[in-house]
């Protein structure tokens, strides 16, 4: 199961994630952060989750992209997983979905900035190779 919430942030929210340098490719836990209980408010009635000591938040910039993978592999046994672009790049970095890790049935995420994007993590999917200028949160239940 996925599912797309638009515009979930706003132009400063997004900006004020993109300039706190303590979240950048460093896990935070999820407290004390009003995106991220916004997140957990809107989606506890489309998905089913507990927070765990292991949940876990913070923004990534990989201009390589991620290969075809499941978030149930992430670390603290994650059921949900998501992200939000917050800075797009000039190209690539598109999100696909399919079947299983060879691709099959690749559909392309119809997400824009700032929307939440949210899956199971039994999910399989992949993000493109992009300019580097992509940044996302990204947060892991």
């Amino acid at each position: 199961m996925r599912k797309i919430y638009r515009n979930f942030i706003t132009e400063e929210e997004a900006n004020d994630l993109i300039n706190d340098d303590s979240i950048l490719h460093t896990a935070k836990p999820f407290k004390d952060n009003k995106i991220v209980e916004r997140i957990l408010h809107t989606i506890k009635d489309d998905f089913d989750f507990t927070v765990k000591s292991t949940s876990y938040y913070r923004t990534e910039q990989f201009p390589t992209g991620h290969v075809w993978h499941l978030d149930n592999e992430a670390p603290g046994n994650c059921e949900v997983a998501g992200s939000i672009l917050i800075k797009d790049s000039k190209t690539g970095g598109d999100t696909y979905y399919a079947d299983n890790e060879n691709g099959d049935n690749k559909v392309k995420s119809d997400r824009n900035i700032y929307d939440l994007i949210v899956h199971k993590s039994d999910v399989w999917h992949m993000v493109e190779p992009n300019s580097g200028e992509r940044i996302v949160l990204v947060f892991f239940i």
